[in-house]
Formats: structure tokens, sequence, C-alpha cells
């Protein structure tokens, strides 16, 4: 089953987010975010996380629609992590 298109974010302190487009935003939201930038979001909807199983350890979900604003930040900011690692111990 389909349910939409999954991002994970990282912001400037490393904290990560899982974003979702839904299958019906798909195509107001395409190609409006390029891997690598940064972008100042606004306009979306959080959630609370209600899966069983969690993307990353954040207790919502943010959610991408049409009305969502994607501005380049064109300054330099401190370098963000473009990778982020929350690893489980299993013992």
């Amino acid at each position: 089953m389909y349910d939409g298109l999954h991002y994970v974010l990282v912001d400037k302190e490393g904290n990560t987010f899982h974003a979702i487009i839904d299958e019906s935003d798909y195509p107001y939201v395409l190609n409006k975010m390029e891997q690598g930038q940064i972008y100042d979001i606004s306009h979306f909807s959080r959630r609370k996380h209600v899966s069983k199983y969690k993307v990353v350890d954040h207790d919502a979900q943010l959610y991408f629609k049409e009305s969502t604003k994607f501005e380049p930040v064109g300054h330099t900011l401190p370098p963000i992590p473009q990778y982020a690692f929350h690893l489980l111990d299993f013992n």
C-alpha cells in the first residue's frame, strides 16, 4: 500500500524529523526540495506519531501539502549535518 512520499529531514542541531507528502498532494510538492539544500519551511501540518514503527526518534510527523512553502536559504549558515543516526541497543 502506497501512503505517500517520505522524507527524513535534519535541522541545524542534528535533530531528525519524519516528513510525509500524501499522495494527493504529491503533484503540488514535487521538486520543491533538493537533497543537501537548506530551506525555511512554512505552512505544514504536524501530527502525533501513531504508527507502531518510527523512522526517527521524534514524537511528531510533519505533513507537507499544497500550501506548504519551501524558501531556499540563500545566506551561509553553520553546516547542517547531512546524516543522522540514532542506533538502538538490542541487548
